[in-house]
C-alpha cells in the first residue's frame, strides 16, 4: 500500500464504523462503492473496472443498493456456481 500514499485526497478513505449486511442498501452510497472499485482495481492491477461487457460500478451498485437485484443475482450463484 505505500504507492498509495501520495495519492489524491479523494482516495478511499476507511470509517470506523463496520456496516453490517443488513444495512448496506441503507449506509453505503454510490460514491464509497466507486472508491472501493478503484481500490479493487489498484491493488489487484487490473486495466479498468468498466469495459465492453464488464462493468464493475454497475453490478455492485446494483447488488449493494438494490435488494431486488440482490436477491436474483444470489439466487443464480447458488444455483448455477460450484464452490471451490
Amino acid at each position: 500500500m505505500k504507492e498509495f500514499h501520495n495519492c489524491e485526497p479523494d482516495f478511499p478513505v476507511f470509517t470506523k464504523e463496520r456496516i453490517s449486511h443488513e444495512k448496506y442498501h441503507e449506509k453505503l452510497t454510490g460514491q464509497g462503492i466507486d472508491e472501493g472499485i478503484v481500490a479493487l482495481v489498484l491493488i489487484n492491477n487490473m486495466s479498468a473496472a468498466s469495459a465492453t461487457g464488464f462493468d464493475l460500478y454497475r453490478l455492485l451498485h446494483e447488488y449493494i443498493l438494490n435488494i431486488e437485484v440482490r436477491m436474483k443475482i444470489n439466487k443464480i450463484l447458488k444455483q448455477d456456481i460450484k464452490t471451490v
